[in-house]
């Protein structure tokens, strides 16, 4: 006896037979998982709201712009990293918050999505003197039909619901916070589908909802000195306008470093300012009070003699003047018009005293002004950089105006002094006293008018320290989303798809354990096989006779082949015999086998007798029709004679014997000596006799059959029976010396072609006894007019 080899569990070779009857098994599977898939992608199209991009790109420059005063950049320089993480950094990304107002979120709550307004909402509320409770809670807005009272439904704990109503318009106190409600489209509330709610959030909260991973800051080109700001989200506008206001909120942050330091110079300096004031108007009073006790007028050098009215006091009281008047043109220049011409007033101040100062002055608004031109080539006049040089031109020309008017009171000043000398004769006075008291007016006076001067180098540095990053790329409302995106989620289901319907054919072929080919048999066990018997639509649910419907059918001829080989597996054409036929479980198609075989055994003028031994469910009376009230069961109990039980069918040769009222000892009747007597009985009276038993692998009474029987058949069904049944075949044979068991492969599967008919994977000849000449040769017929209709039709073509 060869050793069989071991039968596995899973598929471990491969078989395209095998593989393509999977796949018509799991053809619902596939449409069911197409079905899915395909209801999949419309739900996610349908449900997901769509993601847009935004991006915006800002050129960074370092450069100093305030070379004419010759003051230091008061910003220095960054890298790019240094600039990407500010960015990044949330505390700078609260002034885009603040300035979109995106701390205080807007919803309307659907059956499936919950939608967020953006500056589109039926309603806004302003909050003050929140508590810490009422931060990232969802607070529902609806109006009492009623009343048009606006009722606030929320929970602070998240257990207990409060319930208020307030009035729109005014500031009301509430549990958690002071609230200010306005309603802006008061009809959206009645609309059945409509669920409003606001949410307040903290700082955290706030940056993860708006920020966080949304937001995208990278290097775009390191040697233009260029970053990519990019934001995605739901809405299209907000995700322009928060990438737009990052942009803008850098710029201003910009400016801001910049004048950093100098705004710190220029408190200092107003505070000196505020002191030296006061020490100038102390000296004024102090010399004021010692020229009226001594009668002096007029401020002019003194000394031990007369003062007295020359040439050369002459000169410098027309000079005065003639400053005097210089100023006065400027001030009637700066009152009458917006826009200076600062090189006619250049060359109206040569001469005057204060001309560095004023030339600073003029200097400083005329590059405010040559940048204002600049940018309003690239942008409008609303623009928040011009209104910031707008600002600061005026700062500049109210300063301008303050040391004019301050230095023409110095002017007026020594013009009164001088004039007096012209009536003054010798005076008599402490020289050193008064020497004393107009020294110190005189430092007082000088370090007062340098402080102005240095307040407006610090201004006109303020003014320079423009930013000089570029807004190179402004971002403009999304119109397609990024996703989802129509032809990437169907390409991605039908990826899925395909995977799940690989894997699914991948698991059911490797876990596919039934029996489809011969090679299934012939791996596992070393007993013949006898017979292949196609599959046939025209097996109907009684097992009734195939082969009598058309004897030259190929179903027909399988029989025949199989009469045949049993023949060579005896090796004797003696008469009687028995055949004894069962299978693992029920359905496998032992009682079609039987019932057919003894049908074409009879077609060769041998008297044959069909024994349904099945005696706890017997089915061969329901095949040919026949009563079941009396038969094997009976007979074995010595009731009835085996002759008046014998039941001629439509065959002239063939008769079978029902199994009679289901007995309560099977067992005992199948291996009882009535039985053999019956055998001896019906062997002088029959040349075949064909035991229908019971499935061997579920009771045993066949193996008392298969002992008693010259040629026992096991059948195994394609694509029902179980490899490990083959276990059973082993066992049976070799375990009870059954030495002649064949098996009969039942239902085998069939390829249709051109010149006839083949066994899936196998030809008719591949039995292993190879007697037979197949069905190739087409002059067997196939039980269907309509199948040789479609044959008919491929010869033509």
């Amino acid at each position: 006896m060869a050793k069989q080899k071991h039968i596995p569990v899973l598929n471990d070779t491969f078989e395209f037979g095998k593989f393509i009857h999977v796949i018509k098994l799991n053809l619902i599977f596939y449409i069911a998982i197409i079905l899915l898939g395909i209801g999949g992608t419309f739900l996610y199209l349908r449900y997901t709201q769509p993601k847009y991009q935004a991006f915006t790109v800002i050129q960074i420059n370092n450069e100093q712009t305030n070379d004419f005063l010759k003051t230091e950049n008061l910003y220095g320089r960054n890298s790019l990293s240094t600039t990407i993480e500010l960015l990044r950094s949330q505390e700078f990304l609260k002034r885009t918050l603040t300035k979109l107002n995106l701390y205080t979120g807007y919803y309307s709550k659907g059956n499936v999505l919950t939608s967020e307004f953006y500056n589109s909402a039926p309603f806004f509320v302003e909050l003050d003197e929140i508590q810490s409770s009422f931060y990232n809670r969802p607070i529902y807005v609806s109006i009492n039909k009623k009343t048009k009272l606006v009722e606030l439904t929320y929970s602070i704990d998240g257990k207990n619901e409060i319930s208020t109503q307030i009035e729109r318009n005014t500031w009301q106190q509430i549990s958690g916070a002071k609230i200010y409600v306005n309603i802006v489209n008061e009809d959206a509330f009645f609309e059945p589908a409509n669920n409003f709610f606001f949410i307040r959030y903290d700082d955290e909260t706030a940056f993860k909802k708006h920020i966080d991973t949304k937001l995208q800051i990278s290097i775009l080109n390191s040697d233009a000195n260029t970053i990519q700001i990019s934001y995605t989200n739901f809405n299209p506008q907000k995700t322009a306008d928060i990438v737009n206001t990052i942009s803008e909120m850098f710029l201003i942050y910009d400016v801001e470093k910049k004048q950093e330091r100098a705004l710190k110079v220029l408190d200092f300096i107003e505070e000196q300012l505020k002191i030296v004031y006061d020490k100038l108007g102390e000296s004024e009073r102090e010399l004021s009070n010692f020229k009226k006790a001594h009668n002096i007028t007029g401020t002019a050098a003194l000394n031990k003699s007369s003062l007295l009215f020359d040439s050369k006091t002459r000169q410098e009281i027309e000079n005065y003047q003639a400053q005097l008047s210089s100023l006065q043109r400027l001030t009637n220049e700066l009152n009458s018009t917006n826009t200076l011409n600062t090189s006619e007033l250049t060359a109206l101040l040569a001469g005057t005293n204060a001309e560095t100062l004023l030339l600073n002055f003029l200097n400083g608004i005329d590059q405010l002004q040559k940048q204002r031109s600049e940018l309003l080539m690239t942008v409008t006049p609303e623009n928040q950089k011009i209104k910031i040089i707008d600002k600061q031109i005026v700062e500049q020309r109210e300063l301008l105006q303050q040391f004019i008017k301050n230095n023409n009171r110095q002017l007026r000043e020594k013009l009164a002094s001088l004039n007096a000398l012209n009536h003054t004769g010798e005076i008599n006075f402490d020289e050193t006293e008064f020497s004393k008291l107009a020294r110190i007016h005189s430092i007082n006076q000088n370090y007062y008018d340098e402080l102005i001067a240095k307040r407006a180098e610090y201004l006109i540095s303020k003014a320079g320290n423009i930013s000089n990053s570029v807004i190179l790329q402004r971002a403009n409302p999304p119109k397609t989303p990024i996703a989802p995106i129509l032809s990437s989620v169907v390409a991605i289901c039908f990826i899925i798809c395909l995977f799940v319907i690989g894997l699914l054919t991948f698991v059911r072929y490797i876990l596919y354990n039934e029996i489809t080919t011969l090679s299934d048999i012939t791996k596992y066990t070393d007993a013949p096989v006898s017979g292949l018997i196609p599959t046939t639509p025209h097996v109907n649910k009684i097992q009734r006779f195939t082969v009598e419907n058309k004897t030259d059918s190929i179903i027909t001829e399988a029989f025949r082949t199989l009469r045949s080989n049993l023949e060579f597996i005896q090796q004797t054409d003696t008469y009687p015999k028995v055949i004894a036929i069962s299978s693992t479980i029920p359905a496998e198609g032992k009682t079609f086998i039987a019932i057919n075989l003894g049908g074409v055994i009879s077609f060769n003028n041998k008297r044959v007798i069909l024994l349904d031994m099945d005696l706890r469910k017997p089915k061969v009376h329901l095949s040919f029709k026949a009563e079941n009230k009396k038969g094997l069961s009976t007979i074995l109990i010595g009731v009835d004679n085996y002759k008046d039980c014998i039941i001629k069918t439509e065959l002239e040769n063939f008769d079978i014997l029902t199994s009679g009222p289901v007995p309560p000892n099977p067992a005992e009747l199948a291996n009882s000596e009535n039985f053999d007597k019956l055998l001896h009985d019906l062997k002088t009276e029959y040349d075949v006799i064909i035991i229908d038993t019971p499935p061997i692998g579920i009771v045993s009474d066949a193996i008392f059959s298969f002992k008693r029987a010259d040629l026992p058949i096991y059948v195994v069904r394609a694509n029902v029976s179980k490899r490990n049944f083959l276990n059973n075949v082993n066992y049976i044979k070799n375990k009870n010396n059954i030495d002649n068991l064949s098996i009969v492969l039942n239902a085998i599967e069939i390829i249709t072609a051109r010149y006839g008919y083949n066994y899936q994977g196998y030809s008719y000849s591949q039995y292993g006894y190879g007697y037979g000449y197949g069905f190739g040769y087409g002059y067997y017929s196939y039980n269907d007019d309509k199948t040789k209709k479609r044959f008919r039709l491929f010869r033509k073509k």
